[in-house]
């Protein structure tokens, strides 16, 4: 329905020639778009946006590039900001350094990450905006967790939740950390609760943020050691249809066929993920492939050549910091 909305608001904006119009229509269009996955066609809006508001940068553009495996292209237009505003991060609109801290950790640099989301945490706070505020709290959260500081992931956490209940704000992105938090805490029952009600809550609303392809991998693995099927079967639908939506991304066909692979047990599936899987950009997704087509590999015996591909993996993870 959004995405219908759009179509006809950008119609009617390009038959009117008001550039205030299509700017407000591109946009909606291109968030739509993004929602649905179809991660070059809101390339195509946000691009087309940029150049009728005349802003030099983007981060709605820079992160579907990053969604489109394209990273060079987006760390183009992230030095270009950079540059521009003094090369300081304090300098960078929150949303170009939200989009910052996401090149930083999809390419396996979670320091950087971590200190980026940190300096994107006071900018929030100097301009009072809760939304980054929550978001560079989420994101040190998820370092902290991939490094194995569940305790310290909490206490990262907290602010972004006291903030949410204040504001009454209703963000996926806590609902996903604290369902992780506390199934690493130990709480197989209350951790995929809170998943599979945010994948319900997902599949109505159509918001993005759960289905960001590095936490597939997290709902799925809760998913299969709780027994919880709808989670493991619902992360598989949304990966493989974000995979038929754009066929020549790499992470995002690799990261489907490895989960389908590991559902299924289908080894020679998990064999063609890892081989696309190295043509990802994405450290965490190429070490988790690796993974776990080797556990595959350990259950029916071949061990020499498991041994081989967790080795590949543990110097991924390791190279990250993910502990």
């Amino acid at each position: 329905k959004a995405t219908e909305e759009a179509d006809a608001a950008l119609a009617e904006a390009r038959a009117s020639h008001d550039n205030d119009a299509l700017a407000l229509a591109l946009q909606a269009a291109g968030e739509a778009a993004h929602n649905e996955r179809r991660h070059q066609l809101a390339l195509k809006y946000f691009r087309e946006l940029r150049s009728v508001t005349a802003v030099p940068y983007l981060a709605e553009e820079i992160m579907e590039l990053q969604l489109l495996d394209r990273y060079d292209d987006a760390q183009t237009l992230l030095d270009a900001a950079t540059g521009d505003s003094g090369g300081k991060k304090g300098s960078i609109l929150p949303d170009l350094l939200f989009a910052q801290c996401k090149q930083h950790y999809n390419l396996g640099r979670l320091h950087e990450a971590d200190e980026a989301a940190a300096v994107l945490i006071e900018l929030g706070q100097v301009t009072g905006t809760t939304v980054h505020l929550i978001e560079g709290a989420l994101m040190r959260a998820t370092v902290a967790l991939l490094r194995g500081e569940c305790e310290l992931a909490a206490q990262r956490l907290q602010p972004a939740l006291r903030l949410a209940d204040v504001d009454a704000i209703n963000h996926p992105g806590l609902s996903f950390l604290s369902g992780w938090l506390i199934t690493e805490q130990g709480d197989l029952d209350k951790g995929p609760r809170i998943l599979s009600e945010l994948l319900e809550t997902s599949e109505r609303t159509r918001s993005f943020w759960s289905w960001w392809p590095c936490y597939a991998t997290v709902l799925f693995s809760i998913g299969l050691i709780s027994g919880a099927t709808h989670i493991t079967e619902r992360t598989i639908e949304f990966t493989e249809e974000a995979a038929q939506r754009n066929p020549d991304v790499a992470t995002l066909n690799g990261l489907a066929l490895n989960l389908r692979g590991r559902l299924t047990g289908d080894l020679s599936m998990m064999a063609e993920s890892v081989k696309i899987l190295q043509h990802s950009p994405r450290c965490i997704l190429r070490a988790a492939g690796t993974e776990h087509y080797a556990r595959q590999l350990l259950s029916i015996g071949e061990r020499e050549t498991a041994v081989s591909h967790l080795d590949a993996a543990w110097d991924l993870y390791d190279r990250m910091g993910a502990l």
